[in-house]
């Protein structure tokens, strides 16, 4: 697929920044495994099992899942990258997957690129909760631009899982991207702070007020993802953002104490992604998008690459140390090595993916997987360490509703 059929494709993804944004930071995530001048290294080459299911899903046998579970060994990290967003064999071919590496290998978590603030509603789900699984998915919009049928057939089933009678350990979703908007797509939404002060209504109403007359100000600004920030205001803002996350980490005790451990960590954490957004939204682009992507994007780019990572790496730690995690997201994400060439090549220094910073964190415990049409060809599957062809590509199923 060409460079710019891949951007349109991406656009899709984010409904909430003016098309020219969204254009534009798609060719920024096509762009994000490169390696070169970035000091993380690209880990140790593995052998490539070529996965060929030529015909599609329904060509899927046990041998193709035991070859790749092979490769797999006793890896706690395994990335699969989508050769494109929103396609059903890819999607399909994730949750064949996922539910061997759960019965063969004891998985016991997904991770998704989806925004950490608007997943709250599948991780209930997941774990049993009372929302229906469509109205889940309709208030997980950043997992695609529309609910999936793909998807549906994912949470219903780990749900499933966790709800039987022998169930020794449910399984959780995790959602490792942030929550932007604004002409770059890189301007925090108000939602993760919203979700913090929140908690902190439930278990500590005076930090609550204190940190809500801090932050209101600033998510009022926020609802305007075109308002100008200065740089004085943009500093008060991440003051703001950090006091809370100081106040989180020192009122600890104080917090279990009014709360599960549960809640005190999802708040945590979506108070983490604010901060992770914040760095995104301060080395964006200071020109407005056009048709060309400045060379200075790539800082933007390391940005998401670099928290998506630090949030998978959250997502591990939540599953302790018997845990391990499949994630799921763009190739460009998940590969470990150099891509070259295309719209990228105009940056001023090539990002790191988070494959890359992955890689370095977890070494051998990470593997890689590519997905894509039929067999690895080169640049296509440099990067990976297992490749599955999946056969010709065809359109995710929205979800429809029963009126």
């Amino acid at each position: 697929m060409s460079d710019l059929k891949l951007a349109l494709r991406q656009l899709l993804k984010f409904p909430r920044c003016t098309a020219a944004a969204r254009l534009t930071l798609a060719w920024a995530t096509a762009s994000c495994g490169i390696t070169g001048d970035t000091g993380v290294p690209a880990g140790p080459a593995i052998t490539k099992p070529v996965v060929c299911v030529e015909s599609g899903e329904s060509s899927l046998r046990r041998v193709h899942l035991d070859r790749l579970g092979t490769l797999i060994g006793d890896a706690r990290v395994v990335i699969l990258g989508e050769p494109e967003l929103g396609m059903h064999e890819p999607l399909a071919f994730r949750n064949h997957l996922f539910e061997y590496l759960v019965g063969e290998k004891g998985f016991t978590a997904i991770a998704v690129e989806s925004a950490f603030p608007e997943s709250r509603s599948l991780a209930t789900y997941v774990g049993g909760g009372p929302e229906t699984a469509e109205d889940a998915l309709a208030n997980s919009r950043t997992w695609w631009h529309e609910p999936l049928e793909e998807n549906l057939h994912l949470v219903r089933w780990m749900r499933s899982h966790n709800t039987r009678p022998n169930c020794e350990r449910p399984l959780r979703l995790y959602a490792i991207d942030l929550s932007y908007t604004g002409p770059w797509g890189s301007r925090p939404t108000p939602l993760a702070l919203e979700a913090v002060l929140g908690y902190l209504d439930k278990v500590d109403s005076t930090a609550a007020r204190t940190h809500r007359t801090a932050l209101t100000p600033w998510m009022l600004r926020l609802a305007n993802p075109t308002a100008s920030w200065t740089r004085p205001e943009h500093d008060a803002f991440t003051a703001a953002i950090e006091d809370t996350v100081a106040h989180l980490a020192c009122e600890r005790v104080t917090c279990l104490a009014a709360g599960s451990a549960a809640e005190y960590e999802w708040a945590r954490q979506a108070v983490s992604v604010a901060q992770q957004t914040d760095r995104m939204f301060r080395v964006a682009p200071s020109e407005p998008p056009g048709e060309r992507v400045p060379p200075s994007a790539w800082r933007m780019v390391n940005a998401r690459d670099a928290a998506m990572a630090e949030n998978v790496l959250w997502a591990l730690r939540q599953e302790g140390e018997a845990g391990r995690v499949l994630v799921i997201t763009h190739s460009a994400h998940a590969r470990t090595a150099a891509t070259t060439g295309g719209p990228w090549d105009s940056y001023d220094r090539r990002p790191t993916s988070m494959g890359q910073y992955l890689r370095a964190s977890l070494g051998g415990k990470l593997v890689a997987v590519g997905m894509g049409e039929g067999p690895p060809t080169t640049p296509e599957a440099s990067g990976f360490d297992g490749w599955v062809g999946l056969g010709s590509l065809t359109a995710a199923r929205p979800l429809v509703r029963e009126k």
